[in-house]
């Protein structure tokens, strides 16, 4: 089984602004293919059935793609090396090093992971760690519109990655990754949104075919989408990502009554 991670190196990971590496063609291009040929639509996507609005998110967590008849058997076995512990440890080799300095308390689980146990997300069971490997859709746009603008992800998670898988046909613009630094100091509102005003773009990731992002989570990891134009286009990829139990830091949120003022002073 051929890992997302095949071609990556320690090489490969960059430090600047948060620890990150980008993979293009990650996948060889017959693999790749063939997957992208069997990639499940979003009514599959979209188990629930939920009413998807202007640029809507929606998930098949690894659990449901194993189940699942809708679901071809090349992913399947994707999906079981991805959410498996060679996989993790593939991962560890690359970036265990930079979330262990960003977060010394987990050192011995990044350094000895082969020692804990791991579990599928949602799946029910109990783990030491969680591994999550998911398909992505965004709908269609009617409005331009950011899926997600700067944030960083759940304080639970260890490590992000994506796998950006671009239809063909899909000539849209927007979708892409950009990476953010704190100007000042950091803060946050909502959903762990990052004050748009203590924040800077460093560089934009382009939504390419076949493109491997990975990056650390930690309260400078922020990261988000920019916005897509109108386009009948579905927006696809494949998320990974792995968890602990508690949170590893703690989002310096600013009180409701001062963000509000900060972002309106910032607007001018």
């Amino acid at each position: 089984m051929q890992s997302v991670l095949s071609k990556a190196t320690i090489g490969d990971v960059k430090t600047d602004p948060f620890p990150h590496l980008v993979i293009e063609d990650a996948l060889d291009a017959s693999y790749y293919n063939a997957l992208m040929s069997e990639f499940p639509t979003l009514d599959v996507v979209n188990q629930g059935k939920r009413k998807l609005t202007n640029n809507d998110a929606t998930f098949m967590g690894a659990s449901d793609v194993l189940a699942s008849s809708d679901i071809s058997s090349e992913w399947k076995h994707f999906f079981r090396f991805h959410t498996s512990m060679d996989f993790l440890a593939q991962a560890m080799e690359l970036v265990g090093k930079r979330v262990a300095a960003i977060h010394p308390a987990i050192e011995p689980i990044v350094s000895r992971v082969h020692e804990y146990k791991l579990a599928i997300a949602d799946s029910g069971e109990k783990g030491d760690l969680y591994i999550q490997c998911q398909f992505g859709m965004n709908s269609t746009v009617r409005r331009e519109s950011s899926v997600r603008t700067a944030h960083i992800d759940n304080p639970k998670k260890i490590f992000n990655a994506l796998l950006y898988c671009r239809d063909p046909q899909d000539d849209s613009e927007g979708g892409d990754l950009v990476l953010y630094r704190f100007r000042d100091e950091p803060g946050f509102y909502g959903l762990r949104t990052a004050m748009g005003n203590r924040i800077a773009e460093v560089a934009q990731i382009p939504y390419a075919a076949n493109t491997l992002v990975l990056f650390a989570n930690s309260i400078n990891s922020v990261h988000g989408v920019t916005p897509r134009k109108p386009t009948p286009h579905v927006r696809r990829y494949i998320n990974f990502q792995v968890e602990l139990e508690n949170p590893i830091f703690e989002i310096p949120y600013v009180n409701r009554v001062n963000s509000f003022v900060e972002r309106m002073l910032a607007q001018g």
